[in-house]
């Protein structure tokens, strides 16, 4: 990911030198400007699994081009999520294979090339702890531990809490080495008692792609509902 948000800052600040001069046009053209591509598949404990690519220029989806993604000889065509602030591609699998590798294809975006990316999933795990529907304490470090894991891989990891008063509270903004433990400061949680939470936790592996100017990773996503406790 840390390619595709430097080639998004990149083009940004072309972007703004481009239209810093007295001849501003109305409407920037960005047709001189290649697409950027992310792919990227969650999947989870029962075999399902999420796809998404993102094409953009600027800063949101954009509607260009079609996504098929491969996996274990299903083919599927994403579709475009029209709910989200962009136009990213969706689509879902209910069933996959563990011995066969995800691949997307990005096409017919104009003259651009097509653009194939592929990515194997990580190591299956499962979480330890906290234990499902268990409480946890909002006043006290949270611990969380999973099976397996290398302090040279990456897990990201987050929660989603919903509270009494309505409140919906999502973070999703972490990522460590995947060491199968680690202590969560009370100072980096949002959620207080009598909250209910999923926690996340989300095996990470980059994989290839055709273009320098795409991305590709996989998530072996998993989660624990918890309620927050004083």
């Amino acid at each position: 990911m840390a390619g595709g948000m430097l080639a998004r800052l990149s083009i940004m600040m072309l972007l703004v030198g481009a239209c810093a001069g007295d001849d501003e046009p109305d409407v920037f053209d960005l047709e001189g400007f290649p697409y950027l591509v992310d792919f990227r598949v969650w999947h989870y404990a029962g075999g399902e699994a999420d796809l998404r690519a993102c094409a953009y220029r600027y800063f949101l989806c954009e509607s260009a081009g079609t996504v098929e993604v491969e996996q274990g000889g299903q083919l599927v065509t994403l579709g475009h999520d029209r709910e989200s602030s962009g136009e990213s591609f969706v689509g879902f699998l209910e069933t996959t294979r563990a011995d066969a590798p995800y691949r997307f294809t990005w096409s017919g975006a104009g003259d651009q090339a097509s653009v194939t990316g592929e990515v194997w999933l990580a190591d299956g795990f499962s979480i330890a702890a906290p234990s499902s529907g268990s409480t946890v304490s909002a006043a006290s470090p949270l611990t969380l531990e999973w099976t397996g894991g290398s302090s040279e891989g990456l897990i990201a990891w987050g929660y989603r809490a919903s509270c009494p008063d309505s409140t919906t509270i999502n973070d999703f903004n972490h990522i460590v080495p995947d060491t199968g433990h680690i202590e969560v400061a009370t100072d980096r949680l949002s959620f207080f008692g009598g909250c209910s939470a999923q926690l996340w936790l989300e095996r990470l592996e980059r994989g290839t792609t055709s273009s320098p100017l795409a991305n590709i990773m996989s998530s072996e996503a998993r989660y624990v509902e918890v309620t927050i406790g004083p």
